[in-house]
């Protein structure tokens, strides 16, 4: 080809300027991919997984504040809180109300609720679990139905709520039917799920309260499989039981079909 002078510049001189220039941008393309790539999929401790973590020391939480919830001194992942605002508010403006009565749940938290149930000094269904099953394994499959096992639970998260109450007789009043109809026909707007319900894949009773932020939680599911085994769930009553209760398959993964997209 022949060479030919513009403005001072050859032909030649201005295509190695291109190819640079082509090269640079590329380099600085694949650089914010791997960046955003990075940023995009967040890394979660196996402590972060069991619910190990302090809410008030670490950024990802957020605490809730008192109008929207039953209680103070609440906390919850900061999307997830963003997102129930913005629905708090929708119902709100149609009359609705779906306080928070639970929220991020520590493993400490956890392990107190089961040790008590386990033992009798917390009733579950009015009955006293240690005197009623006196066998190990029989009373851990009546108390999984209610509670979830520490390390076990989802409100460890901090992307899953209790909302009004978690008594599903307080679900029969005018009031309360129609916050839950409210919720089952907008929550997935907001990116909320009632995730065990009649059509769960597990063995848990509905709970009409239990609502779990969907887009960060299915993720949250996705790392604490990949990452957690009996061994990191600790020392608590009837810990001894993990494996041939089958609590992952019973609890963690244990959602209403239509919260995993498979409905």
């Amino acid at each position: 080809m022949k060479e030919v002078e513009i403005g001072g510049i050859t032909n030649f001189t201005l295509k190695k300027i291109m190819k640079q220039n082509i090269l640079f941008f590329y380099l600085l393309f694949l650089l914010t991919l791997t960046f955003v790539g990075f940023k995009s999929v967040p890394q979660y401790s196996k402590n972060e997984l069991i619910g190990k973590v302090d809410p008030t020391k670490n950024a990802d939480f957020v605490l809730v504040d008192v109008k929207y919830a039953s209680k103070s001194n609440m906390y919850l992942r900061e999307e997830t809180y963003l997102a129930f605002v913005e629905m708090f508010e929708a119902a709100q403006k149609e009359g609705i109300k779906i306080p928070i009565v639970s929220a991020f749940r520590s493993y400490e938290h956890q392990k107190s609720i089961w040790n008590r149930k386990w033992n009798g000094t917390l009733l579950v269904e009015g009955k006293n679990a240690a005197t009623a099953f006196p066998n190990p394994v029989d009373r851990a499959q009546f108390i999984l139905r209610y509670s979830a096992l520490p390390g076990t639970s989802r409100h460890h998260w901090g992307t899953d709520i209790d909302i009004l109450s978690v008594e599903l007789e307080d679900y029969e009043t005018p009031a309360a039917q129609k916050m839950y109809q409210w919720l089952n026909r907008n929550a997935v707007l907001y990116g909320f799920c009632q995730v065990y319900g009649t059509d769960a894949t597990g063995h848990i009773t509905e709970e009409k309260w239990h609502w779990s932020y969907m887009p960060l939680s299915m993720d949250l599911q996705k790392h604490y499989n990949q990452k957690i085994k009996s061994a990191d769930l600790g020392q608590f009553s009837g810990s001894n039981l993990i494996d041939s209760l089958q609590v992952f398959e019973k609890v963690i993964n244990t959602v209403k079909l239509r919260c995993t997209g498979k409905q």
